[in-house]
């Protein structure tokens, strides 16, 4: 009778965040310990030697944790950070609408009381200030600095005039 001695490992498993900004990291846990990381593309996502995932473009990517000869394989959807554009500035009073990519967020303004915001990133400025509208999309956010402007003082003087002559106008300011 041969015998052989065989070790048989326990096969590794991963825990942690499923997605991630891009610029952002979520942290992954292997078990057991002392396994090695790795990324299914760089492009998306890097894996440093502790598990700690960093998102470098949107897309899915599969992490590797390998310990004794095992892998155990985990998907992370790497998230983009939305691009709001549009006007920085606006009237009291007055309304723009800010447009964003992804689409499929919500918006919210930093401080209602000088500009709201609807769903559809309409912005409606109540008072003057700065006021930082903010678009969340797949856990990621970014935010524009939008300044409200007092209305000008409305243009008094004449109405009509003469051709060849001249007057004053005055914004009561």
């Amino acid at each position: 009778v041969a015998y052989k001695a065989m070790t048989v490992n326990t096969s590794p498993t991963v825990s942690g965040g499923t997605s991630v900004c891009v610029g952002a990291t979520v942290p992954l846990s292997g078990s057991p310990s002392g396994g090695t990381w790795s990324s299914s593309n760089i492009l998306i996502a890097t894996v440093g030697s502790t598990g700690i995932v960093t998102g470098v473009g949107g897309g899915l990517v599969t992490i590797s944790y390998t310990r004794g000869g095992c892998s155990a394989l985990y998907t992370v959807s790497v998230n983009l950070i939305p691009v709001i554009t549009g006007p920085g500035s606006l009237c009291m009073g007055m309304a723009m609408t800010l447009g964003v990519t992804p689409a499929g967020g919500s918006w919210t303004s930093g401080s209602p009381s000088l500009a709201i915001v609807g769903s559809t990133g309409s912005v409606t400025a109540v008072t003057s200030g700065i006021v930082n509208i903010y678009y969340t999309a797949s856990g990621c956010y970014s935010f524009r600095a939008v300044t409200v402007s007092a209305s000008p003082a409305p243009i008094t003087g004449a109405t009509t005039i003469a051709a060849g002559s001249t007057t004053t106008l005055s914004d009561l300011t």
